[in-house]
């Protein structure tokens, strides 16, 4: 409390002094005694401040964590079908005709047509053989196809021999040599050659043509 209020409880309490001397007969001068007194003023009451709120630092939110998604389970998938390949088609070979013919010398043997030509062979009673192979047909070629063509570009010459069905020969021409060997067939040959020129194996049959008649 402050001076001033001090002063004003101390007029206070004076004039409730006089006041009650008045009422209950005091006389003046017990009454200054009593004001001559001075009335100890209770000590202001110190108030010790309270110690400063303790200020929480919030705590950082938790980390909401994130759920994992479901492990997906992958569904295999069909095993291909693996194709059986086809099995290749097999080329028919040409059903040599019946054993058991002779050597014919009045004709031509002639393969079937190799894409723009043919294969022939003539045989003479003397041992002697040519080849060519050439555009023409049988028929056209018969006449021109002699021992007098020997040397003539593309034909070849020979020896052949004959043993029961059985028959060997090579035939050369400026190119190189052809080997034969097979069956004599009627009015047919079915003969394997081998070339000394290109390293080719082969194998066909040569179907007899007669030459024309005059």
């Amino acid at each position: 409390m402050d001076r001033s209020g001090t002063l004003r409880l101390l007029l206070g309490m004076a004039l409730a002094t006089l006041l009650l001397a008045g009422c209950c007969g005091l006389s003046l001068d017990r009454i200054k005694n009593l004001a001559a007194t001075p009335t100890a003023v209770p000590p202001t009451a110190t108030f010790t401040p309270l110690p400063p709120t303790a200020t929480f630092t919030p705590l950082p939110p938790t980390a909401t964590s994130t759920p994992e998604p479901p492990t997906v389970t992958p569904t295999p998938l069909p095993p291909t079908a693996t194709s059986t390949p086809e099995p290749p088609t097999a080329t028919p070979t040409p059903s040599p005709p019946p054993s058991g013919g002779a050597l014919r010398y009045d004709g031509v043997y002639q393969s079937d047509k190799v894409t723009t030509y043919w294969y022939y062979i003539r045989f003479y009673p003397d041992g002697t053989v040519l080849t060519i192979s050439a555009t023409a047909p049988a028929q056209d070629l018969i006449p021109w196809l002699t021992r007098d063509r020997v040397g003539s570009p593309g034909v070849s010459i020979g020896q052949y021999a004959v043993d029961g069905q059985q028959i060997v020969f090579s035939a050369t021409s400026e190119r190189g040599t052809v080997d034969y060997e097979g069956l004599i067939l009627p009015d047919a040959l079915d003969l394997h050659t081998y070339s000394h020129i290109n390293g080719h194996r082969g194998h066909r049959l040569y179907y007899f043509v007669p030459a024309p008649k005059r």
